[in-house]
């Protein structure tokens, strides 16, 4: 019952995205992300999904469904 209780009371997801005005791009891998990063320039947030691994195998996290999730 405690348990139950505790889970209850854990805070909200956290918003991934940097607290900047702009729409909320995401891209799949690095090469696509420099090239959005610099066209977009300071007017867009850039975020990449995949930063330390390739698209193979890939099993996204919880934060990961968060960030695609909160994408515009």
């Amino acid at each position: 019952l405690l348990g139950m209780t505790l889970t209850g009371c854990a805070p909200g997801p956290v918003n991934p995205w940097p607290e900047k005005p702009g729409p909320k791009v995401l891209v799949t891998f690095a090469p696509l992300y420099s090239f959005v990063s610099s066209v977009a320039g300071d007017d867009a947030n850039v975020m990449c999904l995949l930063t330390n691994h390739g698209p193979h195998g890939f099993e996204p996290t919880k934060r990961e469904a968060q960030i695609v999730a909160t994408s515009e």
